[in-house]
């Protein structure tokens, strides 16, 4: 993203925050990458570039959610946010391999890259309590681009025919 448009982003979130009446302030998108920069109340100072894919996409929301994911699963949060996030969303490393011991097999599927995403977080679990035969629906380090959702999820193997083709071929190789 360009330095303009980033200016343009980070003037909108400090606007749309309802903070106006706020002097100075850091203000922060969270995106690809991540856009920060402080603003004096009359302008923007400081504006940090946002790197995005370049740095391996630190600060996104699929990183940081994939980092929040690991640390739950590795009960590395504290147990405040640990028993939160248990009470809302039912998933461990115990589901996750009472799962796959019953199908012997799994297929991860995640709508950004696949390297260091958490079809390889799991996988990382199962080489260490059940290994089995893993097939990765992701995208595979590269770009995104502009287009409709339907049309990006088959541009880029996330649409159902693609977890239908890693679910077969999984099955082959459990065979």
């Amino acid at each position: 993203m360009n330095t303009a448009a980033q200016k343009n982003e980070l003037i909108f979130g400090y606007s749309s925050g309802n903070l106006t009446e706020a002097k100075s302030l850091f203000v922060s998108i969270i995106g690809t990458g991540s856009n920060t920069a402080f603003y004096d109340g009359e302008s923007i100072n400081h504006l940090k570039p946002s790197l995005g894919y370049i740095m391996g996409d630190e600060g996104s929301g699929a990183s940081l959610g994939r980092l929040l994911l690991r640390s739950y699963l590795y009960k590395n949060l504290p147990s405040d946010l640990y028993k939160a996030f248990s009470k809302k969303h039912s998933i461990s490393i115990e589901i996750i391999l009472k799962s796959v011991s019953k199908t012997g097999c799994l297929v991860s599927a995640e709508e950004h890259n696949i390297y260091g995403g958490l079809g390889e977080s799991i996988s990382r679990t199962l080489v260490l309590n059940n290994p089995v035969p893993q097939e990765f629906v992701g995208t595979k380090d590269t770009f995104g681009e502009s287009g409709t959702p339907s049309e990006l999820m088959k541009k880029y193997g996330l649409d159902k025919d693609s977890i239908i083709k890693a679910s077969k071929k999984v099955l082959d190789r459990k065979s």
